[in-house]
């Protein structure tokens, strides 16, 4: 039996009728693999382990429906808030156009880029900080989560395009020059960072890319940090980052006291990371560096300390 536009298969105790190109789509999905081109489907239904896998099958197969219909509405519903964080069509086309990535359930899943972000504010379940508003909260912990990696490409954006005396600006990532597609969500999670508890004691950096050139200078210069600076009030958590993914072949240590930097670990998808920010354009003078090797890697130690 050909499959037609309108149809009843009886399938063992299990009968399945229906007329729209959607069920059509779904029987063949969950039938054919059982059912060779030009055999009839009555012939098959001798087979007992097929008779009996059908029922679980679609059954698989509608509650992949819900899960699909359930990102939707999500995301219908939670338009008005992407649209508030600056992750408007625009800047979600620029990101899907320029090196953006998804990682983990989202990937294996295969969630769109909108779905994942739509997912990940669904499931934000973060102590957070009374002063802070929720659309503030949001911003931040979208951009601690590593499933979706924005932070990787805005955070390149900055480094790309920040002006190597002052680093970016506070309101746009193009320093004011033209606009660029994920200026409004710099900002609102600018104003968001600067919402969360200061931190004015010292905390720490790793870094191994050989790219990131940034300190390189000599002792006494003064430096702009050129994009968000991820930081630590825990030592031992960049002792844990190299153990688990890679030699940290700097580490930086710096002296905040002078400078306002923000507390976001109860907003954070990771907050036994105890993250510390320092938002960009921040000036840091080189303090001291110094050498050392462990484990046969060399690793440099700097100094550094926040002056403005």
């Amino acid at each position: 039996m050909r499959f037609a536009s309108v149809y009843t298969l009886t399938l063992g105790c299990l009968t399945v009728s229906g007329s729209t190109s959607q069920n059509q789509d779904a029987i063949r999905h969950y039938v054919s693999p059982y059912v060779l081109e030009n055999q009839s489907i009555q012939a098959r239904t001798n087979c007992e382990s097929w008779r009996a896998e059908i029922p679980f099958r679609l059954q698989r197969l509608e509650l992949a429906r819900n899960v699909k219909l359930s990102r939707e509405q999500k995301t219908v519903a939670l338009q008005s808030t992407l649209n508030n964080l600056g992750l408007d069509e625009g800047a979600l086309h620029y990101l899907q156009t320029n090196r953006y990535w998804i990682d983990g359930r989202y990937k294996t899943e295969a969630f769109t880029l909108k779905e994942a972000i739509v997912d990940c504010l669904d499931k934000m379940d973060v102590p957070g900080y009374s002063e802070v508003s929720k659309l503030h909260q949001q911003a931040i912990h979208l951009y601690t989560n590593h499933n979706i990696c924005l932070f990787s490409r805005l955070n390149g954006d900055l480094r790309e395009n920040s002006d190597d005396r002052v680093g970016p600006t506070n309101t746009s990532i193009l320093g004011g020059r033209r606009t660029h597609p994920l200026d409004k969500y710099y900002q609102v999670f600018r104003a968001a960072i600067q919402t969360c508890p200061k931190f004015k004691e010292t905390v720490y950096r790793g870094e191994n890319a050989p790219e990131l050139t940034d300190f390189e200078a000599l002792k006494g210069a003064t430096i702009p940090a050129r994009q968000i600076m991820s930081t630590t009030k825990n030592i031992d958590v960049i002792e844990t980052f190299k153990n688990k993914f890679f030699p940290q072949t700097r580490v930086y240590e710096i002296d905040t006291s002078n400078k306002d930097v923000y507390q976001i670990e109860l907003l954070s998808m990771f907050p036994k990371e105890q993250e510390v920010i320092i938002l960009p354009g921040s000036k840091l003078k080189i303090e001291e560096r110094t050498y050392t090797k462990d484990e046969g890697t060399q690793k440099e130690y700097v100094e550094l300390k926040c002056v403005r």
